[in-house]
């Protein structure tokens, strides 16, 4: 599983050179961008920096609008998250 760490500065969940975007407005989190190099793809990285985001969201109260479409499809395939 990646190590992921939360950058609320930079609205950013991150691992390593992978990193999420959010937007956080009222009581939504709008994940904007997921982005995960050539050499990390296949790994997980991805989802884990999805999942962090859902997490947060959830302790946080808010509802996660997943505008980036791998996010979108990420949580169609793990409607559990």
């Amino acid at each position: 599983m990646a190590d992921v760490t939360h950058s609320p500065d930079t609205s950013r969940f991150e691992s390593g050179a992978a990193y999420l975007s959010y937007e956080r407005t009222g009581d939504t989190l709008d994940v904007q961008h997921t982005i995960v190099p050539a050499e990390l793809e296949g790994q997980g990285v991805g989802g884990a920096l999805v999942r962090e985001a859902v997490a947060y969201a959830k302790a946080e109260g808010l509802t996660v609008q997943p505008s980036c479409s791998f996010a979108r499809a990420w949580l169609e395939r793990h409607a559990d998250a």
